[in-house]
């Protein structure tokens, strides 16, 4: 986790030359259960659903491949994201 938690950091910190794209949560929750949205210095401020970054698009290109948010593309097998 602490790993996870740098590179998110570094990443936030410094221009990068890609997109970071977010997860698409839009829920607020602490260790186990749903709660209202976190205000700054309350415990579990900071979730992802906070942030307001580029939001998880894919387009699927008819031909087995998916483009993703960062200009990438990933296999699609049966309807189904491969990865």
């Amino acid at each position: 986790m602490k790993t996870h938690l740098t590179i998110l950091a570094i990443a936030l910190s410094e221009e990068v030359p890609y997109r970071i794209v977010g997860t698409g949560q839009d829920k607020y929750y602490d260790n186990r259960n749903e709660i209202p949205c976190p205000r700054v210095g309350q415990p579990f401020h900071g979730q992802d659903a906070q942030n307001k970054s580029l939001q998880p698009t894919y387009k699927h290109n008819g031909d087995g491949t998916e483009s993703l948010p960062t200009g990438a593309y990933q296999p699609v097998v049966k309807g189904k994201t491969a990865v």
